[in-house]
């Protein structure tokens, strides 16, 4: 099961579930969506222990939707955290090596399945 939270970007994930999730980037200067071009990377890190993460570029296709990204996680990436809530970040690097963090130090929260509450 995946939530999660428009305004502060808290998300939760059943540990081992897979996770396809679209979204648009905004320009907060503008107020509109921003668009990637060719070369353009989108980056999500989520901090799972010291100096440990788990990174993944987001899908973008710039014909369909230039502002708008897919993250997908497979249950692999997440079967073997523990029970917490890990900080994350999502990350847009332009073709020209510049870094801009458009979701700061937010939390991803990984859950327990179902027969694990009986453990």
């Amino acid at each position: 099961m995946f939530t999660i939270n428009q305004k502060t970007k808290y998300m939760s994930l059943t540990r081992g579930d897979n996770l396809t999730l679209e979204f648009d980037l905004w320009n907060d200067a503008t107020n509109e969506p921003y668009e990637l071009q060719n070369g353009d990377k989108v980056m999500f890190r989520m901090l799972v222990g010291r100096g440990e993460y788990i990174e993944k570029e987001c899908d973008i296709d710039l014909v369909l939707s230039p502002s708008s990204v897919v993250l997908e996680l497979v249950p692999d990436d997440t079967i073997g955290l523990n029970l917490n809530q890990y900080p994350y970040e999502v990350e847009v690097v332009t073709n020209t090596g510049k870094h801009f963090t458009c979701i700061a130090d937010s939390i991803f929260e990984i859950t327990r399945e179902l027969e694990e509450h009986n453990e």
